[in-house]
């Protein structure tokens, strides 16, 4: 059966969406399909539809995955029906292990993922290949609206990783943060659910394995996606997580430097050198790749959507979201 088709059969808006990964659910069965089908996020998840014209397309692509990655693919998919008539591209936001995983599996036409293909992935999947249509970079946020005295916004990779591997086993609320100079209050800690590319490049940086990041060892409160993790954090003071570095500046977060200053952190220059391999003070493990992800090599109309990604005329769609477009990088 194919199961894409299902997502195809309607003019795409939200609640037909979430619908049918339901009944993919109920149709499929299998344990596996179940769960990646599942995290597919209802709230968030969207259909970039072209209205009345999408009833009778004759081409349709299904993209999903990495959270990062959807504000862009959605822009981006908008874009292109406009320009390419008879075409409905779908967009759903979940993580990057879903979009990995939905396109190894055939799910999708299309996985996103804020980062590379694991190599346990391509042993399962060994046909997928990677697209890189961009790249971005991770970042340390704060909220201390009460004004705590944070003198020195600047933490150690290895106080991260003390912050979530130690501090954080112990509850959501910490009572201070190593290597920030505050007063006495108590901070509540930020992660991840799920396999997430904004969290697994944090975890390769600071050396903890993300299977403990993602497990209840770590008591982080854990939320589902850049969104919801920057927006807890810009709603609730004295609460430190870690974000895409294009969430941190929509939602006007307060950036700590890891490895680096907080200015040097928060400067878009450093973040762009950094990505390009080049000399920065931002450091380079904190920074990953935009990718879609296809199994084995695109068909002619993934292909075209692909490139349309790539190409420099629509550099705004990787601005608004704070990303970087290829035209960006060496």
């Amino acid at each position: 059966m194919n199961i894409k088709k299902l997502f195809n059969n309607e003019a795409g808006v939200s609640p037909i969406v979430a619908t049918l990964v339901l009944v993919v659910v109920a149709i499929a069965g299998a344990a596996a399909v179940g769960t990646i089908m599942g995290s597919f996020s209802n709230e968030v998840s969207d259909s970039a539809s072209a209205g009345d014209a999408a009833a009778s397309s004759s081409v349709e692509i299904f993209l999903g995955g990495s959270s990062t990655v959807y504000p862009v693919a959605l822009g981006l998919a908008e874009e292109y029906m406009d320009s390419h008539s008879g075409v409905t591209v779908d967009v759903a936001s979940s993580s990057s292990g879903t979009g990995v995983a939905s396109a190894g599996m055939g799910l999708v036409d299309i996985g996103a993922a804020s980062r590379d293909i694991k190599p346990e992935e391509l042993k399962k999947y060994p046909d997928l290949q990677a697209h890189k249509i961009g790249a971005s970079a991770v970042v340390m946020v704060i909220n201390n609206a009460t004004g705590d005295s944070l003198t020195d916004l600047n933490m150690t990779g290895a106080e991260v990783l003390n912050l979530y591997n130690v501090s954080a086993r112990a509850g959501q609320t910490v009572p201070g943060i190593s290597g920030l100079d505050q007063a006495t209050s108590a901070y509540t800690v930020v992660k991840r659910t799920g396999d997430s590319g904004t969290q697994d490049t944090l975890c390769d940086y600071i050396g903890l394995d993300d299977g403990i990041m993602e497990s209840a060892d770590i008591q982080a409160m854990p939320l589902d996606g850049n969104a919801a993790v920057a927006d807890y954090i810009a709603g609730h003071d004295g609460s430190i997580g870690f974000v895409d570095y294009g969430f941190a500046k929509k939602y006007d977060l307060t950036i700590i430097g890891v490895d680096c200053t907080a200015a040097e952190a928060a400067d878009e220059d450093n973040v762009i050198a950094a990505i390009n391999g080049e000399t920065s003070p931002f450091p380079s493990g904190m920074t990953r790749p935009l990718n879609l992800i296809t199994l084995g090599n695109p068909s002619a109309i993934e292909q075209s959507f692909i490139d349309f990604a790539k190409n420099p005329s629509n550099v705004n769609y990787y601005e608004d979201a704070g990303y970087f477009a290829m035209v960006d990088l060496v």
